[in-house]
């Protein structure tokens, strides 16, 4: 579930990914997985830093060392990155169990979560920055960005950016996007609304569906990405500061968001629920403009999904 400019790396893993689904990747022989990947790689694939890693290997990797004369013993190095990896990888039965959830709901394959921003009211700025927080409404807010499952959880929060910032933008510039595109989701999709460009892993509405095929497609479609729609009356009713505003200064404001997104999820977890969700999904989904140039992969992929699934 940000970074505040690209200062702090550790707030950013808090803020911006909260759900990571590792591509897999075996190691070469005798590779050396501390040459092989750059910072940023090697913590997405073993969970930790490379300063983390050495310390761990001081500490342990004494304990690992084998006597024997063979020359293919294992080197504790390599015990420790792939029991790391083996950890790193727990989260692929889950995803599976997403994917499965999901097509439940109406036939909709491979989704692993639905995509979609939210104005969270502030206070005025009162600064040389403070027109950037106004949105096309007129009122200040921070433009929220939030990645759902099936049961309305929130699995990622982009918590960051002004209110007149557009969401794709924020997603073009989120560490989620940089996943998918790496190819570390695989063969997943999002589900987004027509504010977002097509993409072979984002799955958006057709302008105007024609075919039977790709009526259907629609109907699935916004019948499963309403979850995050949802997600936001729910988490909206539950934390009623999210709803009418917050009036602290702006590194107040965001942790405070973050932090009823945490709260939020603690609840959930724990079946501590509101009572039934009435919000209302906005019928005029269905008119939606896409304001985004359709990139030609997704077209592709999105047209190939149509004819595979639901002609």
């Amino acid at each position: 579930m940000t970074d505040s400019d690209s200062s702090n790396s550790d707030d950013e893993m808090v803020l911006d990914v909260l759900f990571y689904l590792p591509r897999p990747r075996f190691f070469r022989d005798r590779s050396n997985p501390l040459e092989d990947f750059d910072d940023f790689d090697f913590k997405s694939r073993f969970r930790l830093s490379k300063e983390t890693f050495v310390f761990l290997l001081h500490l342990i990797g004494n304990d690992l060392r084998r006597s024997t004369n063979r020359s293919f013993a294992i080197s504790p190095e390599i015990q420790i990155l792939v029991t790391l990896r083996y950890y790193a990888t727990g989260m692929l039965k889950k995803f599976r169990k997403f994917k499965q959830v999901f097509f439940r709901l109406k036939g909709f394959p491979r989704v692993v979560g639905a995509v979609d921003c939210t104005h969270i009211r502030i206070q005025s700025p009162n600064s040389n920055i403070g027109e950037r927080f106004r949105n096309r409404k007129g009122y200040f807010s921070f433009n929220v960005q939030a990645i759902c499952d099936s049961n309305l959880k929130i699995m990622n929060i982009v918590a960051r950016w002004p209110g007149s910032v557009h969401d794709s933008t924020i997603f073009d510039n989120s560490m989620c996007r940089a996943q998918f595109e790496n190819g570390e989701y695989g063969n997943s999709f999002l589900l987004g609304d027509g504010g977002y460009p097509c993409r072979d892993y984002m799955m958006t509405p057709l302008l105007r569906p024609v075919t039977e095929a790709e009526k259907r497609y629609q109907k699935a479609h916004i019948g499963t990405r309403n979850v995050v729609e949802r997600l936001f009356g729910v988490w909206k009713r539950r934390f009623p500061v999210i709803a009418v505003g917050i009036r602290t200064q702006l590194n107040t404001t965001m942790t405070t968001i973050v932090a009823t997104a945490v709260l939020y999820n603690i609840l959930k977890e724990q079946g501590d629920e509101m009572p039934a969700d009435e919000y209302a999904v906005d019928n005029d989904l269905l008119l939606e403009i896409d304001m985004n140039p359709v990139r030609q992969t997704g077209n592709l992929v999105r047209g190939q999904l149509i004819d595979l699934v639901f002609t």
